[in-house]
């Protein structure tokens, strides 16, 4: 009802500090990933610079235990395991991976392509609304986030300017350092 009185929405009323998720270590890929939830700079209803190149700078800016931060690599099944099991995701949340209209090409934020036949991984409808490169052939790339859809958390790709409040960092390993949480070490006797 506020919603509907202020014409602004619920969720830009009621959040009015960061919340983030994690870091989690996930021991099988050597590496932590934590839920950024930024929502401080929502003015009268609008995301501020949330689109997928924002969220991407933030995250570069991260650094957890000396690894600097990047937008999540989830290419495989077990990665998007790891995220349902240590995540609560309440809304969307940006990823490392975008579709290049031009060459038709899905690439991680390292430069590595993804295969466009990875079909599980995306939501029953692959984009979120009628703007897709087909519709905006000036549109450069859209960009993928984690949703939640009657098949669970699954990828789904939005134009350039769409904004979003949260994204996923992951901090891999240092080059020559495996990074593992150290175990304590025993008092001295």
């Amino acid at each position: 009802l506020l919603a509907a009185v202020s014409g602004r929405p619920l969720h830009a009323q009621t959040t009015t500090a960061n919340v983030h998720q994690g870091p989690v270590y996930n021991a099988a890929k050597d590496t932590y990933y934590e839920l950024k939830i930024d929502n401080r700079d929502v003015i009268q209803g609008h995301y501020k610079n949330y689109d997928w190149g924002s969220a991407s700078r933030r995250a570069a800016r991260t650094v957890y235990k000396g690894r600097r931060g990047r937008l999540a690599i989830v290419r495989d099944s077990e990665t998007l395991q790891f995220i349902r099991d240590n995540f609560t995701l309440q809304e969307e949340a940006w990823v490392g991976l975008r579709f290049f209209c031009k060459f038709r090409k899905l690439i991680w934020v390292t430069g590595e392509l993804q295969p466009l036949r990875a079909k599980s991984f995306w939501a029953s409808r692959w984009h979120r609304t009628y703007i897709t490169c087909r519709r905006e052939p000036r549109m450069e790339f859209m960009g993928v986030y984690l949703t939640k859809s009657s098949q669970g958390v699954r990828w789904q790709a939005a134009g350039q300017s769409k904004g979003f409040f949260s994204y996923f960092v992951e901090y891999p390993p240092v080059s020559g350092d495996s990074g593992k949480p150290k175990a304590e070490a025993a008092p001295a006797k």
